[in-house]
Formats: C-alpha cells, sequence, structure tokens
C-alpha cells in the first residue's frame, strides 16, 4: 500500500469534528467532506450501553453484552458479543469489561454544548445525515444506505 492510496476510495472521521470552526477548517481542505453523519441515541441508552462494554486487549473490538431497552423511544438493541468468548475481529478470549461511564456522562455534557451549532453547520451545507439509532448494529444497512443517498444528491 502507498501513501497516495490512503482514503483513495473514502475515509470515515470519527469525533471530529466537534466545532463549527474545525468544521469550517475541514470544508477547506480538498472540498470538504461528502457527509456528516450524526447517530443519535438518548443518553441514558447511551449510559447503558457503555455500563456493559467489553473489549478484546488483543485488538481492540468493542462489544456490548447486555440487551438495551428503551420502551418509550422504541429501543431494543440486543447485545453483540461473541456468544463462544473468541473476538469476531482476531480470535482472541481476552476480552474484559471497558465500559466507562462517568466519562461517556462528561463527554455527552461537553458535546450537546456544541451540537447545534454544529449540526446546523452541516445542514446549511445539505451534508447531513441525522438518524435515531433504534437497533444497534440492525440499523448499520440502513444508515449506510442513508449514507449514500446523501452523496449521490
Amino acid at each position: 500500500l502507498r501513501v497516495s492510496d490512503i482514503g483513495r476510495d473514502g475515509f470515515v472521521l470519527t469525533d471530529f469534528p466537534r466545532s463549527v470552526g474545525e468544521a469550517e477548517l475541514l470544508e477547506e481542505f480538498r472540498g470538504g467532506i461528502n457527509s456528516f453523519v450524526h447517530l443519535s441515541i438518548p443518553d441514558d441508552i447511551m449510559v447503558a450501553i457503555e455500563e456493559s462494554k467489553y473489549g478484546c486487549n488483543h485488538c481492540g473490538r468493542l462489544y456490548y453484552t447486555e440487551t438495551i431497552v428503551g420502551e418509550e423511544q422504541g429501543i431494543f438493541i440486543e447485545p453483540f458479543a461473541p456468544i463462544d468468548g473468541h473476538c469476531f475481529d482476531c480470535g482472541s478470549r481476552d476480552i474484559t469489561p471497558k465500559g466507562e461511564p462517568t466519562i461517556i456522562e462528561e463527554a455527552l455534557k461537553i458535546y450537546k454544548g456544541k451540537k447545534d451549532d454544529l449540526l446546523g453547520f452541516y445542514d446549511h451545507l445539505g451534508l447531513l445525515v441525522d438518524y435515531e439509532i433504534k437497533h444497534g448494529f440492525e440499523d448499520y444497512d440502513k444508515i449506510r444506505d442513508q449514507i449514500q443517498f446523501n452523496i449521490k444528491h
């Protein structure tokens, strides 16, 4: 793989940009991004997922082990974890608890202070893909389709 090949087919940035200033700089770089994907999930559900988070100490793959239900919001997320105890990616059995609910709660407070301006910025540019997570990994195909639709239009 040559350095010039990196990102040729695209790439995903997570947790960036975090502010309108960063978004403006990103838009100046090579014509900007194709889509800004905002995955919405209620705070209590996010914390519940964080509380059941496990991770592979070999490759870093993350899992959640509990069924997460938010009846009022219509959310039902089944566990995403290997039944046989082997990591889906590398096969390791070295999977341990990784959740840090107090850290996620603090990160959510910071994010909420900047979220509306950032979403407004990308909505104004027609690049916002806002998707409410209801079923965890089962939502992947719907999210992918919505992103592809947004890129084409």
